[in-house]
């Protein structure tokens, strides 16, 4: 299980790193020191997969055991990788915005465990047999 939690953390994190790079592309002047759109996306890739595969199985099993699976792993992956991409269009150091991207990625996460908390995982549950009921 750990596998696919990773596998699919992974994923939502490769995907989220070429959407917000592309945002980011989009919004900012690309300037002749980058790299070829090609490169960036492809290390936008491999840095959101390792990133997501790495902290979605670390989140999902410390502090999500409630969340939706889907919602685990894209929120944290979507939240690391904005914060990494934005870190680093305003000039700061990959060290640096790796830093913010996981501080990022974990107030995500804590934001995931208190909005599925027990009472409110019951109020939903309840509320959605109520509705079939209807």
């Amino acid at each position: 299980m750990t596998a696919v939690v990773g596998l699919l953390g992974g994923i939502a994190g490769a995907i989220a790193g070429v959407l917000v790079l592309a945002g980011a592309i989009t919004f900012v002047d690309a300037s002749s020191r980058m790299l070829n759109a090609g490169q960036l996306f492809l290390i936008a890739t491999g840095v959101g997969f390792v990133v997501g595969g790495v902290i979605a199985p670390i989140g999902a099993w410390a502090f999500l055991r409630r969340v939706p699976l889907w919602r685990a792993s894209t929120e944290s992956a979507f939240a690391a990788s904005l914060a990494f991409t934005l870190s680093l269009v305003l000039g700061t150091g990959i060290p640096v915005a790796s830093g913010i991207a996981l501080t990022l990625a974990l107030l995500a996460t804590l934001r995931l465990k208190f909005a599925f908390r027990r009472t409110n995982l019951a109020l939903q549950l309840r509320a959605a047999r109520d509705e079939e009921l209807r």
